[in-house]
């Protein structure tokens, strides 16, 4: 295969710039345009690729200060119960124990000079600047992101050779640690796994094509399925950020659908089963098979029989009603569409359901707070009336996936967190600004997000309703933050 140096020599195909400020794809510069199109078209899924110092900031010591959360840091994270934590500790080539967090402070004071990994999983949401990072991977959709892993590995420190199901990003963004990598993917049928112990360590390790050891702003970049193996060999503080890009499972898909349709027709709330669209009394038994009477006059002295009519009819009647779209093709009908939006922008790990809470804001709190903010936008200001002299810095949540789809009638279906929210034609420039900025967690004003000609004018009354309707909604949902 191809050796580790004239892999190294890609390290310059994928800008890394950071895009927060454009808020739009189309406003890249033309050369950050072409090296990401080369990498998703050549290596996007595909193949590992190293890029040498992609990060520079990392290794800007006042950049560094805001980019860098300490091992200590990381340690007093792994102590908060909100935080998923997880040590991993190596006893000899083949014994590896997996301890889970929430972790004490008697437990860092007890462990090994040697040895040792700690991981800490959606660190992006903890800390704002962290999640700042993903600005330099925004060419990939808000939907596919999982979250920003941090961890820190002492001294011979790893979790062993593994596969992901998963695209991730290694960002090194301190000290060094050695990856060896294959780009050849290994089928689920070929993982053998190291019997009897807590972590999923693949048994004999893997043939190592490419052997690298990244430094602070260096990013390695594997497909899923590529097996690799990262080590600390020096005690340098080490600290790798894994931004990692998860993907549904067919199977979920599947099964997630198949369960909305069917409550749908339990509910008869399919359209298929609406006013107009079904024989009398079909409604009431959607959710039955409905036999063939020729079928069952024919085959009656056989009483033993399925029939091949029979079974092409129950095939007929699931496929029907797992049909997506309405007879009429419209997309507020369409049953796939609307689901998937919310399927896969609902938060990809565990959650409470009240990480919002303390972000919350009562109803009147938000209507009142909505209508000056949409106010100050019509009057061409950024102020709260006259008496105020400081513009409204805004701020979406920690780890809220904002998502949309544009409508062929021209509205706007945007999915907050898996939550489905309707706007009209005006509002597209108004979402795709705000996915940018909830990628990264970049604080912002209202300006940013809507310009004049988006609302103010006579024509836009119902605009103006609308926006503050939505300004609203994600204020009392904690997900819009003052």
């Amino acid at each position: 295969g191809e050796s580790a140096r004239s892999l190294t020599s890609l390290g310059n195909l994928l800008e890394l710039e950071n895009d927060v400020q454009s808020f739009s794809g189309a406003q890249m510069s033309a050369r950050r345009q072409r090296s990401v199109s080369t990498f998703l078209m050549e290596y996007w899924q595909e193949r590992p690729l190293l890029l040498r110092n992609a990060l520079p900031e990392l290794t800007t010591r006042e950049k560094c200060k805001e980019l860098i959360i300490t091992p200590d840091e990381l340690a007093g994270l792994a102590l908060d119960p909100d935080a998923q934590s997880r040590l991993v500790l190596q006893h000899g080539e083949r014994n590896f124990e997996l301890r889970n967090g929430p972790f004490t402070e008697d437990t860092f004071a007890q462990l090994p000079s040697e040895n040792y990994t700690l991981l800490v999983n959606e660190v992006n949401r903890h800390v704002p600047e962290i999640a700042a990072l993903q600005a330099h991977f925004a060419f990939v959709p808000n939907w596919r992101v999982d979250d920003i892993m941090v961890s820190y590995a002492a001294k011979g420190g790893g979790i062993g050779p593994h596969v992901d199901n998963y695209d991730v990003f290694l960002v090194q963004a301190a000290g060094s640690r050695r990856w060896r990598f294959s780009s050849r993917k290994l089928a689920v049928a070929e993982e053998r796994l190291i019997p009897n112990i807590s972590v999923s360590v693949l048994d004999g390790g893997f043939d190592v094509e490419f052997d690298v050891t990244l430094f602070a702003g260096d990013v390695l970049y594997i497909p899923p399925r590529c097996p690799h193996w990262g080590i600390a060999e020096q005690d340098d503080s080490c600290l790798t950020y894994s931004v990692g890009f998860r993907a549904p499972r067919y199977s979920e898909l599947l099964l997630g659908f198949a369960d909305h349709v069917t409550d749908l027709v339990a509910s008869n709330a399919h359209p298929r089963y609406k006013d107009g669209q079904s024989k009398a009394g079909a409604a009431q038994q959607a959710d039955f098979y409905r036999d063939d009477a020729r079928d069952l006059q024919l085959n009656f002295t056989e009483p033993g029989r399925i029939t091949k009519d029979v079974i092409a009819r129950a095939r007929a009647e699931m496929l029907q009603l797992l049909q997506s779209t309405a007879d009429n093709g419209d997309e507020h009908n369409d049953l796939f569409l609307r689901w998937f939006g919310q399927a896969v922008s609902e938060p990809k790990r565990f959650r409470q359901g009240n990480e919002f809470s303390s972000y919350m804001l009562s109803d009147i709190e938000a209507e009142k707070l909505s209508e000056a903010l949409v106010s100050s936008m019509n009057a061409g200001s950024h102020r709260f009336g006259s008496a105020a002299t400081e513009s409204v810095e805004l701020r979406v949540a920690e780890a809220v996936v904002v998502a949309y789809v544009d409508c062929a009638d021209s509205n706007v279906l945007v999915y907050v967190n898996g939550v489905e929210y309707q706007l009209g034609q005006w509002a597209r420039p108004l979402v795709s600004r705000l996915s940018w900025v909830a990628r990264t967690g970049s604080p912002f004003e209202l300006s940013d997000l809507v310009s004049t000609d988006d609302i103010g004018s006579d024509e836009s009354r119902e605009r103006n309703s609308e926006l503050g309707a939505f300004l609203k909604w994600l204020l009392t949902q904690g997900m819009l933050i003052v």
